[in-house]
């Protein structure tokens, strides 16, 4: 039930799971010090090192179009790798900053929603919105509908 997965210095991530074996080279005869990482865990806990954080195909708002029929809500989607501090920010066409919401993610998989109201409370109407969401060092832009 368990994993194993090495990250090279240069970021890459190798899972143990899945070969037999790794080799290195180096480019040059002289021995050069390099720094890998080994994580160990279940396969839902290493999931979220193999997981790019806030990548398009891992980062979604749903419904979209929203909102939910049965909550009014929309839910926002995201991965990261390690536990994070991320701000939401939603804008109209405009570019007017309509509502921001702040949470704190844990590694893996998180959702974070938002009942589509403006900052003071009222419900936005029927459009298009810019979200920003930004967190570990990363952000993703991307846009929603409201329908009504």
């Amino acid at each position: 039930g368990y994993g194993a997965l090495l990250r090279t210095p240069e970021g890459q991530i190798v899972d143990m799971s899945k070969v037999s074996s790794v080799s290195f080279t180096t480019a040059s005869a002289a021995f050069t010090s390099k720094n890998y990482s080994v994580m160990v865990g279940s396969a839902e806990a290493l999931a979220a090192a193999l997981a790019a954080p806030l990548s398009k195909e891992q980062t979604f708002a749903y419904p979209n179009p929203g909102p939910d029929p049965a909550t009014g809500n929309v839910t926002f989607g995201y991965n990261l790798q390690a536990a994070a501090d991320i701000t939401l920010k939603i804008f109209d066409v405009g570019g007017k900053l309509v509502k921001e919401r702040k949470a704190t993610g844990a590694a893996g998989a998180n959702t974070l929603t938002w009942d589509t109201t403006n900052k003071r409370g009222q419900k936005l109407g029927s459009g298009v919105y810019i979200y920003i969401l930004e967190g570990a060092g990363n952000k993703l832009i991307d846009k929603l509908a409201i329908i009504r």
